[in-house]
């Protein structure tokens, strides 16, 4: 299951670029992006709700045993009164094959009027009702942001994130020179009202040397009780807000392709 959702994160990279690419043109409905727009985790699937053509379009990841896995794509249309998304036209399902670095759509398993709504629960869970086969049935999905697999830099600081299970991982890299780094290293849980991530108190700080071929020469933890909280401004930069001793003061992170 490790390995399914850590393939399932690295697709959700590729998803979250085509979404920043629609945002440009989009005029979905604001109230629909509040509440849907998002990357969304279970145990048993990856769900991706983003604006594309005024429209909310609905990608659901569902492995079924490694490397076999089903994908969804539905088209949402918000629904004011109920406050529920419900897929209109066309809903297709694949079985796809993935493989280390690439996945495969080896055949579509169905494409017909769609039959199916999602809706956020009382407990801020989304839940997908499928009238086809459901296949979102026992499914409760939790709001992650779009923070995974993304990466940003300011100055010689980089910032990893990457979402692992419960929370996010951030990795925080700060060179001094080509072989010597202060690194600071997070377990973060995620707060959909306010968009940010907090760690919990057991935040890392290391001095690590490096060797010329990459490996480590030396590494010494500093502290291991720091705190921090990462949030974006209003322009889309990545603060980073270090509770420990204010290592990120002043620091406006931007983000760059991930690896």
């Amino acid at each position: 299951m490790k390995r399914a959702f850590a393939l399932l994160a690295a697709l959700a990279l590729v998803l979250t670029a085509v979404a920043a690419l629609a945002e440009e043109y989009d005029k979905a409905d604001p109230e629909a992006k509040a509440l849907y727009d998002s990357e969304w985790v279970s145990e048993e699937a990856w769900m991706d709700i983003a604006p594309q053509d005024g429209e909310l379009k609905v990608q659901i990841r569902q492995f079924t045993e490694y490397p076999n896995a089903y994908w969804w794509e539905y088209t949402g249309e918000f629904d004011p009164e109920t406050k529920a998304l419900k897929a209109v036209r066309n809903a297709v399902k694949f079985n796809v094959i993935y493989s280390e670095d690439d996945e495969e759509i080896v055949g579509t398993v169905y494409e017909e009027p769609a039959d199916a709504s999602f809706e956020i629960n009382a407990d801020g869970r989304l839940i997908w009702h499928d009238g086809k086969e459901d296949a979102g049935k026992g499914i409760a999905f939790t709001r992650i942001g779009r923070f995974n697999d993304t990466a940003w830099a300011c100055d010689r600081a980089t910032i990893e994130i990457a979402w692992q299970e419960e929370g996010y991982k951030v990795f925080i890299q700060w060179g001094s020179s080509a072989w010597e780094s202060t690194e600071w290293e997070y377990s973060c849980y995620y707060d959909a009202d306010t968009n940010t991530m907090t760690s919990m108190p057991t935040g890392v700080r290391s001095e690590v040397v490096y060797n010329e071929d990459g490996t480590v020469a030396s590494w010494k933890d500093v502290y291991e009780d720091g705190e921090a909280t990462f949030r974006l401004d209003d322009d889309g930069h990545l603060i980073w807000e270090d509770a420990k001793e204010d290592a990120g003061h002043g620091m406006l992170f931007e983000q760059v392709p991930a690896e």
